[in-house]
Parts: structure tokens; sequence; C-alpha cells
């Protein structure tokens, strides 16, 4: 019957959602200086069916700084999309992605804004021993137009919090980075401290 059908398709054993939040102090930089500091909250969720995985995320910053040449104050507002599906092997997950990467910034009044979409390689590792957890890995992304260069790298240690739960905090750290064709890279980078769980 349909209901037989449905419960064997999503066996608790096949199927998981795992969302994670992350607390990251941001420091973003361009090819030049420093742009400033800031305060973020990363979401992000999880979608597992047997080896496949769907996964999203996002990362926007808005943040003024002063430029010492031009004597101004500064803003920056950049939203960074991804959604990747992923194969998991072993310890790994590897996986394609598709990027939407919006930039805006401000001077006196005057406003200017670009986007670029792009698609990114992706390798993710887990190791887990008792209670302890860590993740690691990244991106790697570019695309014909505007795009040079994209990636991100990161290395968190988890922590699991009840014997018979999937509750996880982790610290760690995370880079991400974008470079366009004309040599402008804008890095985004900094600690970052987490909680997820798998349902």
């Amino acid at each position: 019957s349909w209901l037989e059908f449905r419960r064997v398709l999503f066996r608790s054993s096949d199927f998981s959602i795992t969302p994670k939040i992350s607390y990251m102090h941001l420091t973003l930089s361009d090819e030049k200086e420093e742009i400033g500091k800031t305060h973020l909250i990363l979401p992000e969720i999880a979608f597992r069916y047997k080896n496949h995985i769907l996964k999203a995320d996002y990362m926007g910053v808005d943040i003024r700084y002063n430029n010492f040449f031009l004597g101004n104050d500064l803003k920056v507002d950049t939203d960074w999309y991804r959604i990747a599906y992923l194969y998991n092997y072993l310890n790994a997950n590897i996986g394609i992605g598709y990027n939407d990467y919006r930039i805006k910034g401000s001077i006196l009044g005057f406003t200017s804004q670009d986007s670029a979409k792009f698609p990114t390689l992706e390798v993710h590792f887990k190791n887990t021993e008792n209670q302890l957890q860590v993740e690691y890995g990244g991106f790697y992304g570019k695309n014909d137009s505007d795009v040079k260069n994209a990636y991100e790298y990161y290395l968190s240690l988890g922590y699991k919090v009840f014997n018979n739960d999937n509750l996880i905090v982790n610290a760690g750290y995370k880079n991400r980075t974008i470079e366009s064709d004309e040599g402008e890279k804008i890095e985004y980078k900094g600690p970052i401290l987490g909680i997820s769980s798998t349902f």
C-alpha cells in the first residue's frame, strides 16, 4: 500500500534533516586593506536521503568602514547564497554547488552593485570518535565571465552533548574568498561557534 511504501522510503535510518546555526566573528578585507569587523549568524540546513545530501547556507554581511584615502565612510552589503548536492562516501561528502553572490557599496549617496553566479566543486570530511567530531573541507569555483576564483576552507571541532543524541556544539575557523577577473578580492574570515542537531 501507499502508506507502507512511505514507511519504507522514509525510514529514520535513511532520511534525516540537520539544521545548523553558527556565530562568526568576521573580518572582511579586500586585496589592499582590512575593511572592518562584524558579527554574523550563519544559517544552514542539510537534507539527507541514504547517501544523497542537499545542503543550503547563507552568508549576509552589512558593514561600514572609513576609507583613509577618500576620507569618507563607505558601506558594503554582500549576500552569498549557496546550495549544493553532495554524495556521501565513507567519511567524505563530495559534490557540486550553485552560488549566487551579490554585492552593493555606497558612498556619498552614490550606490553601485554587482552580482555573480558560479558553480563550485565541494569536498567535505567528517571524522567521529566517541563524543568528538572533526569537520574540515571546502569548495572551489569560478565562471567564464566575472569570477576568477572563489573558494572556502574550514576546520571545526565538535562535541556531542548527550550520549544518545545528535546535539553537537562546535568551534573552528572559516575562510571564504571571492576574486573577480579584474583582480578585486574580498575575503571573509574568522572564528566560528555553532550548534547543530539531526532529526
